[in-house]
């Protein structure tokens, strides 16, 4: 048998290797819920241009355009910040029991995690926010 602190050592590679790995998969995971959400908002944005070219045409100014973009992302993300949160709550129990720490800490980097996940939807609208903003009346409504 192993002295303990050879155990104590082994143990705390373990922890590391499934931290690094665990990060490596939420990175992963973070890249592709933006790249996500960034379709789904450009394929929107595509979708809409003529409505927003005829609101563009009847005098709303690009801000109000921006807004309506802008609106459907935050709800979107919300709902899916919500949604996991939720999860989260729910699994925290089976994962914590050998987790070290605080209760208020797993709570930090729970928001901490909808906070990183609100920036990431907030970047990638940007994108389809400028094309809806760009978007030129005359043109739009003259291709279709």
């Amino acid at each position: 048998m192993l002295p303990a602190t050879y155990q104590v050592d082994a143990r705390v590679e373990l922890d590391r290797f499934l931290a690094r790995l665990f990060g490596a998969f939420s990175v992963f995971a973070l890249v592709l819920s933006g790249v996500g959400l960034y379709g789904v908002v450009a394929y929107a944005v595509s979708r809409r241009m003529r409505e927003f070219a005829v609101r563009v045409a009847l005098g709303a100014r690009r801000r109000h355009v921006v807004r309506l973009v802008l609106h459907d992302v935050v709800v979107m993300a919300l709902a899916g910040i919500g949604i996991g949160a939720f999860v989260a709550l729910v699994a925290a129990p089976a994962v914590n029991k050998d987790a070290y720490g605080t209760p208020y800490e797993a709570v930090l980097a729970l928001v901490a995690a909808e906070a990183v996940l609100a920036l990431v939807a907030i970047l990638a609208c940007v994108g389809p926010l400028r094309r809806a903003a760009a978007a030129d009346p005359v043109e739009i409504l003259r291709a279709n």
